[in-house]
């Protein structure tokens, strides 16, 4: 279940008194002649251009004195091909949490100003079988290219203490605005995003409260590599802030999250459960890193976590009996065993940020989305439903952001927790990386190459194939390292393919999944007349590129911090020499005198009747700064140039 529904759920009842309850209130208007809209020059040739997307959130107390809201969304558009006719023709309304639909409407608008009305048997009501959330869909005829369409959504929808509004999409929108009225007593804090202006808070004539923002000339936003969409897009996030029936005191701080989420995790936990599970589990002596890595072991091995939640998964005697339970329940099942251990920990909730990044200074609940684990002690995280990672592995979606850390507190014989917001440190390049150590012979008469290639993985560079190597079928496991090595070379004939327990060369000693391949290709060879043409750039397998022509604004992410290190030997034919020896070295790096960033560095050396590349290429920076872009691109390019590289035998 997510966490930030669970948490308001629990907390949000805010106390109220009857004598606010307010008459629902009234909807967006819908013009009887809307016209045809006027587009700009510039806008002439998009696909779709948003003529207006106004979105209110009006609450009210019902009349049981309970905290409801209206939600209208109020929007029209201008279709100019086909694609984006298919694009809207179709509307889905989510039900979550919505109490009733009390409108729709929609009509297509024709560039001579006819109508054609939405026809309300057109709605059906569906289940997403994924999900298990309902919608209901509806379809708009009538639309063709050049057409407007307009639609209105009003729904009631329970509770509301925190809340997010995109306004920003791959089309540009001409007006954009944002509403939030409360009652006098409910005031709401919100702030804007990505040039969206943080709302203004004004008291209407009735004495409620009002938030208002808008904003013309919405840029359309376009997917580019090694930037995140969702972030960049323009949005208004709100929270509950006061309730001035209560006092003036700020609500749903981050030490409000925390107190809660210490009754959620620590509350009611039978201490004869925690003896059994300690005997089950038999943790050995040792460091706290030790200890906590069995514990994973034990428990990604023999409990079941589902992506749902039902209260019987937050039971630690219902798992312990079924080995099952929800994210909820395993991070309740995690930390009270390392309580029983003494071991130093500290629960972590934050969010995706390549979805919405959390916002320190912005307390809204609505961040606090995925659970981890921190131990202080070690420096290392885990990710309790991650299956595929281990201690000191987590996924790199959940770096490079802040959290919310909730550490216990014990003052003589009473216990609590303390909330503090702080930064999730990435892992170190070399906590990640992909290198290969690759020897190469060349049998000049069948103009083929023999290459044995050791090659190891760490980390969030294919680290997890550790743990699923294991749960393929054996039948199946050829097939599987087969399908990774050969992204190193096109149709290999393979001589052999075997797993090693580790590497052989100090870069890949500390792997976590070693592969050894010893494999036949005729494709690295080209002949021109007396020379021997080797494509030793292609050893190392393709590699991504970033050529574009478009300036950029705006920094990126490289998504985490990895290692690339190669060593490639080549055994240089008997009557053979090398004309371009340093056509492998290359020397491509972002950064400054006391650190680089990222790098692409190669060099050649010979040793006997060897030639020798040692490559080494990394990231160590996760957020990369528009000052740095063109650097970063340059690295990355390197990586795919080195891919060029053919090397010119020449016959003596």
């Amino acid at each position: 279940m997510n966490i930030k529904v669970l948490i308001a759920l629990l907390i949000c009842l805010l106390p109220v008194h009857k004598s606010f309850t307010q008459e629902i209130p009234a909807n967006f208007v819908w013009s009887e002649n809307p016209g045809f809209s006027n587009i700009p020059e510039e806008y002439q040739n998009e696909n779709v251009v948003g003529i207006f997307l106004y979105e209110k959130y009006e609450y009210y107390h019902n009349s049981e004195g309970e905290l409801q809201h209206k939600h209208s969304l109020h929007r029209r558009f201008r279709l100019n091909d086909s694609e984006s006719v298919n694009s809207f023709n179709k509307i889905s309304v989510s039900l979550s949490n919505v109490l009733e639909v009390t409108e729709i409407k929609a009509r297509v608008i024709k560039p001579d100003g006819r109508l054609i009305e939405f026809d309300k048997n057109n709605i059906k009501e569906i289940t997403d079988e994924e999900s298990g959330n309902n919608f209901k869909i509806f379809a708009i005829d009538g639309i063709e290219t050049g057409d407007e369409i307009e639609y209105l959504i009003v729904k009631d929808v329970v509770g509301g203490t925190f809340g997010r509004a995109f306004f920003q999409f791959a089309y540009p929108v001409q007006n954009a605005s944002f509403e939030l009225i409360t009652p006098s007593n409910l005031i709401y804090a919100a702030k804007g995003y990505n040039g969206f202006p943080d709302p203004v808070l004004s008291e209407m004539e009735d004495g409620r409260n009002r938030l208002f923002s808008e904003k013309e000339n919405i840029t359309a936003l376009k997917d580019v590599e090694y930037a995140y969409f969702h972030p960049r897009r323009a949005r208004i996030e709100f929270k509950l802030e006061h309730n001035l029936l209560i006092g003036r005191a700020k609500l749903l701080t981050w030490n409000d999250a925390a107190q809660r989420v210490y009754d959620i995790m620590y509350q009611d936990v039978n201490p004869r459960t925690m003896r059994r599970w300690m005997r089950d589990i038999d943790v050995k002596e040792g460091i706290a890193y030790a200890q906590a890595a069995q514990i994973e072991e034990y428990l990604k091995s023999n409990v079941f976590v589902q992506d749902y939640n039902v209260p019987e998964f937050n039971d630690l005697d219902f798992i312990r009996t079924n080995k099952v339970s929800g994210e909820q329940g395993i991070m309740r099942l995690y930390v009270n065993l390392f309580k029983e251990l003494n071991i130093e920990h500290e629960i972590v909730i934050t969010s995706d940020r390549t979805v919405i990044p959390l916002d320190p200074d912005f307390e809204s609940w609505n961040y606090l989305d995925k659970y981890l684990i921190y131990l202080p002690g070690e420096n290392a995280y885990i990710d309790p439903i991650d299956d595929f990672n281990r201690i000191g592995c987590i996924d790199g979606d959940y770096t490079a952001t802040h959290g919310l850390f909730v550490s216990l507190v014990t003052i003589g014989s009473f216990e609590s927790a303390v909330g503090n917001i702080k930064y999730i440190e990435p892992t170190p390049f070399n906590y990640n990386f992909d290198n290969m150590n690759i020897e190469i012979s060349i049998d000049v008469e069948k103009a083929e190459t023999r290459i044995l290639n050791t090659r190891g993985f760490k980390g969030l560079s294919g680290g997890s194939l550790a743990w699923i190597y294991p749960v393929i079928d054996e039948e199946r496991r050829e097939e599987f390292l087969k399908g990774i090595m050969e992204t190193v070379a096109p149709n290999p004939e393979f001589n052999s393919l075997t797993v090693l327990e580790s590497g052989n060369v100090d870069f890949l000693h500390d792997a976590e999944f070693v592969i050894s391949s010893d494999f036949m290709s005729q494709s690295f060879i080209e002949f021109a007349g007396n020379r021997l043409l080797l494509k030793v750039g292609e050893s190392i397998g393709p590699q991504k590129e970033l050529y574009q022509d478009e300036e950029r604004e705006f920094g990126g992410d490289s998504g985490f911090n990895r290692w690339f290190c190669r060593k490639i030997t080549l055994e240089i034919p008997e009557g053979y020499r090398i004309l371009n020896p340093e056509a492998a070295d290359m020397n491509v790096v972002e950064g400054t005198d006391d650190e680089i960033a990222f790098a692409f560095i190669s060099s050649h050396s010979f040793q006997d009747n060897y030639y020798i590349i040692e490559i080494d290429e990394y990231y160590k920076r996760v957020e990369v700064q528009p000052a740095q872009f063109e650097g970063f691109r340059d690295v990355i390019n390197a990586a795919a140039d080195f891919n060029k590289i053919v090397l010119v035998l020449e016959k003596l």
